[in-house]
């Protein structure tokens, strides 16, 4: 009776120490793993437990230094009171089975080396392996359930792990480190990228918003003369024109912002607004010139990123901008609508002709592409990466491949590919026609 006894609470302490080892290990992987922006939410909603996880979460190093503790406790408690209890219970089998061959003490070493592997078996799986994979394939629920004992253990402790962690940080120190409790984790924009891809890839985002969410981490990449609608596209109209000039040129081409200029379009002196003709249609427009209703101009410099932008139209509370190069001379116009697209994709109004749209399918699988699409965008319709180089557009790419400024009916092949010059005039290609050459497969090149 008293060897069952012995037994049960030999085998009770063993238990205990490792699932306190299991406790800890599990504490330390799910404070670690744990989404801080997902507890900040919680702690927001008013979960208790989510304030104080929040809390631990601010003073890691406190935290983990505690969880540190406890694995070593539980860890040396296993190694004294374990490896001795198994060792005794394999000694009398050891010695009904080898005790004519061995002398007692090499019995005892044998079931005290194999009562040493048990358990260091024991103490990897149960107390370190399994602990950890529970950990971190549900870091939210566990650090929910280890929180508030954690919490508790720090408390008793605290004095001891203050001292231990305070000496830790000073070797952290000592290599110019920062402790766990200053460093805060933050993902770069490509990490960030990574992250919605694998959520698009599991299902958590659908396609559409983890394309919307990449778009708008791409925009502090994109320099607005990617975006602009380029000087030789613009349609802008000189000060000295009058309103009934303006209303033509509105009727023409359904512009609702038009740059208005002084001997060239280098020199812009404001932006007219068609709504603004509103205000003279019933009185007539008589003689009033363009200038008279002209808004002023804001200015941005062609490497400006679009994010940047973004945020200047919204704070000046205007639709257009004039983008100027490194000389100050004009290099085109950017609209407010010209960043949202980049963003959600085109966006047609009911005064677009399908001609217009930059990127067009057509029956047979070929495309007619607008020369002066971002090449970026012409690679995602094509399902293949064009090269980088001195260009931002298509007719950019081409001229590098004729080396000239082609001619209407001209072509070229790359990479499985065939680009058939649509339209052009003497100074620049206008529309391509892009095809596939037979025999070459999907997103080759």
């Amino acid at each position: 009776m008293e060897d069952l006894a012995r037994f049960l609470l030999g085998g009770s302490v063993i238990g205990l120490l490792l699932l306190a080892n299991a406790f800890f290990v599990a504490a330390e992987f799910a404070l670690v793993a744990v989404r801080r922006t997902r507890v900040e939410h919680l702690a927001q909603e008013g979960v208790w437990l989510a304030g104080l996880l929040r809390r631990a979460l601010d003073q890691l190093d406190l935290y983990i230094a505690a969880c540190q503790l406890g694995i070593t406790m539980a860890s040396l408690g296993l190694g004294w009171a374990g490896e001795p209890f198994l060792a005794r219970l394999l000694d009398p089998l050891f010695l009904a089975l080898l005790g004519h061959r061995l002398e007692g003490t090499a019995l005892h070493a044998l079931s005290f080396t194999l009562a040493f592997a048990f358990i260091t078996l024991l103490h990897v799986i149960l107390g370190e392996l399994a602990p950890k994979g529970l950990a971190l394939q549900m870091a939210e629920r566990v650090a929910f359930w280890v929180i508030l004992p954690l919490h508790a253990f720090l408390l008793l402790f605290r004095p001891l792990i203050a001292v231990m962690n305070g000496l830790g940080n000073l070797v952290l120190r000592f290599f110019r480190l920062e402790p766990a409790s200053t460093h805060t984790l933050v993902g770069s924009p490509e990490e960030l990228k990574l992250l919605v891809e694998a959520s698009s890839r599991q299902g958590v985002l659908d396609r559409e918003e983890g394309e919307l969410i990449q778009h708008i981490l791409e925009l502090e990449e994109t320099p607005v003369r990617e975006i602009m609608t380029p000087r030789v596209d613009m349609v802008a109209i000189e000060a000295e024109a009058t309103l009934e000039d303006f209303l033509h040129l509105f009727r023409e081409h359904r512009y609702s912002r038009v740059p208005v200029y002084k001997e060239s379009v280098d020199h812009i002196v404001g932006v007219a607004y068609a709504q603004d003709l509103l205000d003279y249609a019933c009185d007539g427009l008589g003689a009033r010139t363009v200038a008279s209703i002209a808004h002023p101009a804001y200015f941005v410099p062609e490497n400006m990123d679009a994010w940047t932008l973004l945020k200047e139209l919204q704070r000046r509370k205007v639709h257009m901008a004039i983008v100027v190069d490194e000389f100050g001379g004009t290099a085109g116009l950017v609209t407010l609508e010209d960043v949202m697209e980049e963003i959600v994709g085109e966006i047609y109004d009911e005064t677009d002709e399908p001609e217009d749209q930059p990127v067009k399918r057509l029956p047979d699988g070929s495309f007619s592409i607008q020369a002066q699409t971002p090449v970026d965008e012409v690679s995602e319709a094509l399902g293949v990466e064009l090269p980088e180089g001195e260009y931002d557009t298509l007719s950019g790419f081409l001229y590098e491949l004729f080396g000239r400024i082609p001619g209407v009916g001209e072509s070229v092949e790359w990479q499985g590919f065939r680009f058939l010059v649509e339209s052009a005039d003497q100074r620049r290609i206008e529309r391509v026609r892009v095809e596939r050459l037979v025999g070459h497969g999907e997103g080759q090149g």
